[in-house]
């Protein structure tokens, strides 16, 4: 049983982190369609694809396909894109894309046409909550290959780091996080289509999961901490995207030529406690989270799943605290949406409260 505390507050004292099984928390799919093996690209919508560009180059992508209405980015060490960006009247996440090994694209190729999806050879376009769009490809090994480290071997005597401020060195597309009004359909979903496995699972006091850390089924192969985030919100929506780094140093690099060219910082340089991760966050043009990272905990499939508290305190082991503009605010424009949807019964005020009550604790008072 998870020991639960009133709050974290000036505590050294790491949080209770305990094995858990996501079928008592109501994460548990119906039934396994296939297993990915690679988060592939993310597709956004943007109103300013000029900014857009602006910024991934700064952030370490590499443009190609520079039309009016449609852009693709790509990290130095990959052939295809990481970043599809669309022109649009409104900025959003449309979509995300998923590798799949060939015989595990059958599977899943089977069971889309069997609730008429239809596929092309390579591609399955599947409908998911938020009105986003699943798309799982087929056999990334042949089609682009898998990312290499652009570390240069150790140095030795009378060998200089001689790396300068610069773009960070991107190595892949590690991980997204959504929001939404309903994490546990959300989850259950992405199991279903992806054979995701719960690495740890946050909730709160009530025993309620609000945030859910799913990592990608390899065997006996590990896999990042994460590479899909479900969070409670009041809203479906896109939280942030991360790119992994090759380490520290190329992290560092990256937040100062970020700043030197004047985008906004939103949180880091700081090492996350769940998936272990240096990290640094930036907004992009339209408000969007956009994270470097290195150095990121592996799992195997055979390790249990956890649960711990949510709090402020279990996003990082150290660093400065997670700032009140990170998370943001409704607008006024969503009020009216957030109300109706509470009537109807679609979001609980209550977990929101809840989260919100939690979220406010500054866990270390040492942080001014």
């Amino acid at each position: 049983m998870l020991k639960m505390s009133k709050h974290l507050q000036n505590s050294l004292v790491r949080p209770d982190r305990k094995p858990c099984d996501p079928a008592d928390l109501g994460l548990d799919a119906d039934c396994n369609l296939a297993k990915a093996n690679r988060l592939v690209s993310l597709k956004l919508e943007r109103v300013n694809l000029d900014d857009q560009s602006r910024f991934f180059r700064d952030f370490g992508l590499t443009a190609s396909e520079l039309s009016q209405s449609h852009r693709t980015y790509y990290c130095e060490t990959g052939a295809m894109p990481l970043v599809e960006v669309t022109k649009a009247d409104h900025n959003r996440l449309a979509g995300l894309t998923f590798a799949l090994s060939a015989s595990e694209f059958e599977r899943a190729e089977k069971a889309a046409a069997q609730i008429s999806i239809a596929s092309t050879p390579d591609a399955i376009e599947v409908p998911a909550p938020g009105q986003l769009t699943l798309r799982l490809t087929r056999n990334p090994d042949k089609a682009f290959g898998k990312p290499s480290s652009p570390v240069a071997a150790t140095r030795g005597a009378n060998q200089e780091n001689d790396r300068w401020i610069a773009p960070s060195r991107v190595m892949k597309l590690g991980h997204v996080v959504l929001q939404s009004r309903d994490p546990l359909a959300a989850v259950r979903f992405y199991r279903k289509w992806l054979g995701l496995i719960p690495t740890d699972v946050q909730v709160l006091p009530s025993g309620r999961p609000v945030v859910i850390f799913l990592r990608l089924d390899l065997g006996d192969e590990p896999a990042d901490h994460h590479t899909l985030v479900i969070a409670q919100s009041y809203k479906d929506g896109f939280d942030h995207a991360a790119f992994e780094t090759a380490s520290l140093d190329e992290v560092g690099f990256g937040h100062q030529h970020l700043k030197a060219k004047g985008w906004r910082h939103s949180w880091g340089i700081g090492r996350h406690w769940l998936g272990g991760q240096l990290f640094d966050y930036w907004r992009d043009p339209a408000g969007a989270h956009f994270e470097h990272y290195a150095d990121s905990d592996t799992y195997t499939s055979k390790h249990p799943s956890q649960i711990t508290e949510f709090s402020r305190a279990s996003l990082y082991s150290w660093g400065d605290d997670l700032p009140t503009s990170f998370t943001g605010r409704p607008k006024l424009s969503e009020l009216p949406g957030i109300l109706r949807d509470i009537r109807k019964g679609d979001l609980n005020w209550t977990v929101l409260r809840e989260m919100q009550a939690a979220a406010k604790v500054a866990p270390r008072s040492w942080l001014k």
